[in-house]
């Protein structure tokens, strides 16, 4: 037995001491393949439940319920005003902290709701070398981390993705419109609005993998360096920078680093 599969067996031992429960549902890889999984081996015992908020783009939400009804997934929506919490609209270096509180305590109210009395989430190893201040809420609300606890990594999740079948085995990292904004600069509703339709314009031309950092007037956009030669195309590069304008941004620059997961949180990495 290879250790992907001793890995999925001591997954499938944590979830059935574990069920019935609810799950953190994004429709990204984890969250999916943890959905997935748990359907294959606990039929009926769980139930996915999104949390809405300002921070969950259009987008976003639209996969998700497209990747539960597509797995046959029990699905719930719960909405969440976070710009309603000083800790979050401040946009300290613990926002997520304080923003996952939120988050957690509103999925958890809905699970108990529907009689089931744990949450689990799609915490993997690979976020304990990240800086992640939402991960101590979820250890202090009660949330299992039943990935984490397999030793699952990024890399084995995608794998058994694959071996599954999930359309999600391939999807670029997700993470809320708020990692877009630097650490410091206070969260509005018309910022998050602006890097929304900043990014469908992105989505649109047809990048795989990118991010729009939003620093003041300036967009500064992370995508795959394979397809920088694609952005910086005449016309589509034209039509680019009008639409990121148009969305509300005076500024269009290419970072020429290309595409990185979590960029904001280098400071608290070195």
């Amino acid at each position: 037995m290879d250790n992907l599969k001793l890995k999925l067996v001591k997954l499938e031992t944590t979830l059935r001491k574990i069920a019935p429960f609810g799950i953190a549902f994004t429709g990204g890889v984890d969250s999916s393949f943890l959905a997935a999984f748990a359907l294959t081996v606990l039929a009926g015992k769980c139930l996915g439940i999104t949390a809405v908020s300002e921070f969950l783009s259009g987008r976003e939400r639209f996969r998700a319920c497209q990747m539960a009804e597509g797995m046959g997934l029990p699905h719930e929506l719960v909405n969440v005003k976070v710009l309603n919490t000083p800790g979050v609209v401040e946009n300290s270096k613990i926002r997520c902290y304080y923003c996952k509180q939120l988050l957690f305590s509103a999925i958890l109210e809905k699970a108990e709701q529907r009689g089931f009395l744990h949450v689990v989430h799609g915490a993997n190893m690979d976020d304990l070398d990240d800086y992640r201040p939402g991960m101590a809420a979820a250890g202090e609300l009660g949330i299992f981390s039943p990935l984490v606890d397999a030793g699952l990594t990024k890399a084995d999740i995608r794998r058994a993705s694959g071996n599954m079948g999930l359309e999600s085995w391939n999807y670029p990292s997700q993470s809320c419109l708020a990692s877009r904004i630097p650490y410091g600069e206070r969260i509005t509703s018309e910022l998050l609005r602006k890097i929304e339709q900043g990014e469908t314009v992105l989505s649109r031309a047809g990048f795989s993998a990118f991010r729009l950092r939003a620093h003041g007037e300036v967009a500064r956009i992370e995508i795959d360096p394979r397809e920088m030669s694609m952005f910086l195309e005449s016309s589509l590069r034209l039509e680019l920078v009008a639409g990121l304008k148009e969305a509300g941004f005076q500024f269009v620059t290419l970072d020429l680093e290309g595409y990185i997961s979590g960029s904001m949180n280098r400071m608290f990495l070195t």
